[in-house]
């Protein structure tokens, strides 16, 4: 297998499965900040308390629990799209339990691997196939307006993403169907405020990450939105 990425609370690394290419996702215990540096290199505000533990800052116990429902919780959102008809990556095996892709007691969820275009970034010229020869705002008008469709169908659903930006949005190879990814911090809500927090960490990203044209981008997604 192949580290991919590493973040705060999982790895990503590409294999194989039964000859098909696929993501492991596994969740770890989180790190304690005296696993990261030494007590010297710690700012110590308490220097009558001692340092943290080596094992983590959570309580092993809770840690588990935590670690594993996000797990569960994961797949089952990717579940229910899936079952509704919106691109998002298959899911072919979860270990909530523990085992781990490195051997050392992970929790694993093993789904497909999209082949194709990450969404992060400026979308340029349009993609040979996909949107015609337009130019390049008509080309992200056109991509917000698929955003707004695919989300209102999540939203339909009660799925709530939690980390709506465009790093966790791929054009799929070959048919440039919108596919979402990362559902680590999604959870199922009919409440119309955990949609809304949804489209608002979305606008912010077309904000932060997309140049200035986030008010077009987002009109388009609104105009998605309502078909």
């Amino acid at each position: 297998m192949q580290l991919l990425a590493q973040g705060a609370e999982a790895r990503v690394f590409a294999t194989s499965l039964a000859g098909t290419p696929a993501i492991v996702k596994e969740r770890f215990a989180k790190l304690a900040m005296s696993h990261l540096a030494t007590r010297s290199q710690l700012p110590r505000m308490f220097p009558d308390r001692p340092p943290p533990s080596s094992s983590g800052y959570r309580h092993p116990t809770l840690d588990a629990n935590l670690t594993a429902r996000r797990l569960v919780q994961e797949a089952r959102s990717l579940q229910r799209c899936l079952r509704a008809g919106l691109d998002v990556p298959a899911v072919y095996y979860v270990e909530p339990t523990g085992g781990g892709a490195s051997g050392n007691g992970g929790r694993v969820l093993v789904m497909e691997r999209v082949a194709g275009m990450a969404g992060q970034g400026d979308p340029g010229p349009p993609p040979r196939g996909g949107l015609g020869k337009v130019g390049a705002t008509e080309v992200a008008l056109a991509l917000a307006r698929r955003v707004g469709a695919c989300l209102a169908r999540m939203h339909d659903l009660d799925v709530v993403h939690g980390d709506l930006t465009t790093s966790n949005m791929m054009l799929r190879e070959g048919s440039l169907a919108l596919v979402l990814i990362d559902f680590g911090l999604s959870f199922v809500s009919a409440l119309t405020e955990d949609k809304a927090v949804d489209l608002y960490v979305l606008e912010r990203a077309l904000a932060t990450a997309h140049g200035g044209a986030d008010a077009g981008k987002f009109s388009g997604y609104v105009a998605g939105k309502e078909t």
